[in-house]
């Protein structure tokens, strides 16, 4: 008997803290962010972004309105699909097989050591309480086919709304994320060295973001869905679909700049700095 009750005890305890869990609500709504890329290693990506993104029951829809770009995360269905509008065309693959097969450290020659945190630190953004995570991380690449080595220092900060959980498998998967809630804000600050046969140089790469707006609203499933007039190409895997989404990327630039679409010079007004914005908060 004695160990029954505590057996029912160990129960309802796992119980409890298995309801508390599942009380934590998933963000339903969209967010607009404004974003930042700049540095040599950003190529012509570089300039501010406005990217819009819808989130429902673990999906996500995000377009980027200054590209025509949309990405389309559907985990319940294993789908990951890239389209542009001015293409009138896209790709999809297994959103599993990014991760288990096309997006290993092993795949591309990576080595890491860094730590990542959650701090004491707070700040409120489009006033929703956020926690701060903060890292830091060294990464060594050898692609020894290409014979080049390359050397990085990632530097990051991430803003977290705890009220809401998006269930991303993007942050489950990803080591140097918060694995729940909504993000609000984030800072990527990275200096890379890079040498092989012929070439030695240095390089940065500097990418924030931020969130402008917020708006709890139900999503009609019609905005996961990818447009009629859309041709999509399926692949099996996300290593099989790189080569086209490269060349849609390419196509959708070369459409964009003969329409003088697609700016390709920061303006000089337009600067980020990663102390100063996290500083002033």
């Amino acid at each position: 008997m004695k160990y029954h009750s505590i057996t029912m005890t160990i129960i309802l305890c796992l119980t409890a803290i298995a309801c508390r869990a599942q009380d934590k609500p998933l963000f339903q709504g969209e967010v607009t962010w404004k974003t930042m890329i700049m540095g040599n290693m950003a190529t012509d990506y570089k300039g501010k972004h406005i990217i819009k993104i819808v989130y429902k029951n673990g999906s996500k829809h995000e377009y980027d309105t200054r590209l025509g770009k949309h990405v389309v995360m559907l985990p319940a269905e294993d789908r990951f699909i890239v389209y542009y509008d001015e293409l009138k065309a896209g790709a999809e693959y297994p959103l599993n097989k990014y991760y288990s097969i096309g997006h290993t450290n092993s795949a591309y020659g990576i080595s890491q050591e860094g730590e990542f945190h959650k701090t004491d630190k707070t700040t409120q953004i489009c006033g929703y309480d956020c926690v701060i995570y903060e890292g830091t991380k060294s990464i060594n690449q050898d692609y020894k086919a290409a014979k080049l080595q390359r050397t990085s220092t990632v530097i990051y900060h991430y803003a977290v709304c705890e009220k809401f959980d998006v269930d991303s498998i993007w942050q489950k998967k990803n080591p140097d994320m918060p694995s729940s809630g909504l993000l609000l804000k984030m800072v990527l600050d990275q200096k890379q060295n890079v040498k092989n046969a012929l070439i030695k140089g240095k390089g940065n790469y500097y990418h924030s973001e931020v969130v402008t707006e917020v708006v709890e609203r139900e999503v009609d499933d019609a905005e996961l869905c990818v447009p009629n007039d859309i041709e999509i190409q399926k692949f099996r895997t996300f290593p099989s679909a790189s080569p086209r989404l490269a060349e849609l990327y390419t196509q959708n630039r070369a459409a964009l700049k003969k329409k003088g679409l697609f700016p390709t010079q920061l303006p000089d007004n337009d600067t980020f700095d990663t102390d100063s914005e996290w500083d002033d908060e």
